[in-house]
């Protein structure tokens, strides 16, 4: 791979004044040194040009076919992955990146620095992949304009990963939890405990922890597999209920995921005062290739990995405390109080066993605040893109999923925000945009039996609604808030309060400090603000858990809008999570809802065959991929006197691009 760092360039420093020089990269600048030894720093000069020489590609640098001339300063410089492998990979976007780069960034492990500079007199920009170490330019490109706003947005997942790990509470390393193999051996009545019925043979007791559990544990795991599932059987024999409060245990053994998710059940079983597995047979067994597959399906990942269908055994029987979380978020909604943190608090959780239970249950099962807002509230517009092609992320994006199998033509959904003329100027250049009309988001916690630790989903009802008749009437009268204003000016406090909550945050950050100061707030800002746009009908807050056994399933439906009526009601109505989109003419809808597993076959092949029957055609198909775009969407959309972004040009260029065929390196 050809790797330089520098590229020669000619600066002009003026309109009319021209020198030699190369051009370099710092961490977050770029720089010319000229021939006369002048360094110019590209952030302190906004009037300086660059014309290009050079272009470093994968393979090698060569001069390049056209002159560029590029403004010094970048638009841009963020931290992106990468790697610096040479070979063909996948890219999720269409039409396909500019040589390729895409699919690298896609498939790094490692972050690189990606400069975004403004071409001159032209819609398109030169990019610069450097090593933020070495300061070498892996590759240089000119790219799209919808590639260079792509780069400047961040996933969601990204962002709250590094936010949530930021604001991690007294986690132990690696080796702090490994240190307990350190500790004297376990006894023979200790090692029964663990062992039960399984013969292990030669096993003898050793001097240390590790000296004996490494006997014990399957020899053919990877070494650090190893140590991690010894250091698991070792807090297991040692083990006793935490004194300290839930959630600084919670976040103890997050260093180690495997040792963490095995903890954590496992001090279900403490606490529950109930026989936990034969943890011993299920590794061994697992090693051999005979341990029964889990229940929910699983990734080829971790069915071809036996220490991952290990820790996934164990999950799967596990005891639920579903049910606890799920009756503190049901209170928390009656309640109609805005609650910043985990219900159950550190104090009732330090007096109490059952608090401390309680607590935890909402820890482990995710209980959340999320903040329900209108769009056309606020003069935004929702647009619905269904398509193979377009995916490129840009700043009006709230989130695109890949629908059935990977491909280059598999149909993406995506769903994007933008003003009423924004909307109407995509609208007449993609007619089959879907223009969303009216909206709502159900999460039904009573939908969880208590009894059976199951969902239950009415499949019969749902699937006969198709013969019922409703409309958009009945749907707004059950569904929509009521007395919502025509338009709300949202500032930009309440727009970065609008962003935390909008997809929902678990209760427990928000009793982080690190947490809130790294999202620039504090909780009596959030709380006043939230106050306010509930009060002004605004927002509506709602408190949900996560369930890991629900899927999501995408409806989309075209018909008789009486009969689609029916069936998005009755959706809305019974399933434990449903989000519907309709045009105005009811005639087309898209319902994304979370749904048992064993319930997803059930309903997509009913409604597809029985809708063709009331004149409606009905595909169910399972998202595969899911990137959002959340974290900051209102703040990136809101400019400065208050009006809404909307400058669609990076969607539509996509529209014009003219490269229809993979590149080779996307092949």
């Amino acid at each position: 791979m050809a790797v330089s760092d520098s590229l020669p360039v000619l600066v002009w420093i003026t309109p009319e004044e021209c020198e030699k020089g190369v051009l370099l990269f710092g961490q977050n600048n770029a720089l010319v040194e000229l021939e006369s030894g002048q360094v110019i720093h590209g952030n302190n000069s906004d009037r300086v040009f660059i014309e290009l020489q050079n272009m470093i590609s994968l393979d090698n640098v060569e001069l390049t076919k056209s002159k560029y001339k590029v403004r010094l300063k970048p638009n841009l410089v963020i931290s992106q992955p990468y790697t610096a492998r040479v070979g063909q990979f996948i890219e999720d976007v269409f039409p396909p990146s500019t040589s390729g780069f895409y699919g690298r960034l896609q498939a790094g492990k490692e972050d690189a620095t990606y400069f975004v500079h403004q071409i001159e007199d032209s819609d398109r920009f030169f990019l610069s992949i450097t090593d933020p170490f070495s300061r070498r330019i892996y590759e240089t490109h000119i790219i799209q304009s919808y590639e260079a706003e792509a780069l400047s947005l961040v996933e969601d997942i990204k962002i709250r990963a590094r936010l949530y790990t930021e604001s991690i509470v007294e986690e132990k390393s690696r080796d702090e939890i490994l240190s307990i193999l350190d500790t004297p051996s376990p006894s023979w009545n200790d090692l029964t405990k663990i062992i039960k019925d399984v013969s292990i043979p030669n096993l003898q007791l050793g001097t240390t922890m590790r000296d004996t559990l490494s006997l014990i544990v399957p020899s053919s795991f990877p070494e650090e597999i190893r140590e991690d599932l010894m250091a698991f059987l070792a807090y297991v024999v040692r083990s006793k209920i935490p004194k300290e409060d839930p959630l600084t245990y919670s976040f103890k053994f997050s260093s180690t995921p495997i040792v963490e998710s095995l903890l954590n059940g496992h001090l279900m079983y403490l606490m529950d005062k109930t026989d936990w597995p034969p943890y011993v047979k299920l590794m061994t067994l697992a090693a051999r290739g005979q341990l029964e597959a889990p229940k929910r399906a699983v990734s080829d990942t971790i069915m071809s990995s036996p220490w991952l269908l290990f820790s996934q055994k164990c999950m799967e029987l596990r005891p639920s405390w579903l049910h606890i979380a799920l009756n503190s978020a049901k209170n928390l909604n009656k309640s109609g109080r805005v609650v910043l943190g985990l219900p159950t608090t550190r104090s009732a959780a330090k007096n109490s066993r059952k608090s401390w239970r309680k607590r935890y249950a909402e820890i482990s099962h995710g209980l959340r605040i999320r903040g329900q807002i209108g769009s056309s509230s606020l003069g935004l517009v929702e647009l619905v893109y269904l398509g193979a092609a377009y995916r490129w992320s840009h700043r009006h994006m709230k989130f695109i999923a890949r629908l059935g199998g990977a491909g280059e033509n598999s149909p993406h959904l995506q769903v994007m925000i933008l003003p009423s003329s924004a909307a109407e100027r995509l609208k007449r250049t993609f007619p089959s945009i879907l223009k969303v009309f009216w909206s709502a988001r159900t999460s039904n916690l009573d939908a969880f039996d208590e009894k059976s630790g199951q969902w239950i989903v009415p499949i019969d009802s749902i699937v006969s609604s198709l013969e019922n008749k409703s409309s958009m009437k009945k749907l707004k009268n059950k569904f929509s808030m009521k007395g919502v204003p025509k338009v709300y000016p949202l500032s930009k406090e309440e727009a970065k309060v609008a962003d935390l909550v909008s997809e929902g945050v678990e209760s427990l950050y928000l009793e982080i400090p690190d947490f809130l100061n790294n999202w620039g707030l504090s909780k009596k800002k959030i709380h006043t603000t939230l106050t306010n746009m509930i009060n002004r009908k605004v927002m509506k807050l709602v408190y949900e858990v996560s369930d890991a056994r629900l899927v999501s399933l995408a409806i989309i439906i075209q018909g008789r809008n009486e009969t689609i009526a029916s069936l998005t009601y009755e959706l809305l109505r019974s399933t434990p999570t449903s989000y519907a989109r309709l045009d105005e003419a009811g005639e087309n809808a898209v319902i994304l809802s979370r749904l048992p597993e064993e319930s997803v076959y059930d309903i997509a092949s009913q409604l597809a065959s029985r809708g063709l029957e009331h004149d409606v055609n009905i595909r169910c198909m399972r998202p595969t991929t899911f990137r959002r775009y959340t974290s900051n969407l209102y703040q990136r959309l809101l400019k400065d006197d208050g009006t809404w972004d909307d400058d669609v040009s990076a969607f539509l260029s996509q529209a014009r691009s003219k490269r229809k065929q993979l590149s080779k390196s996307n092949a």
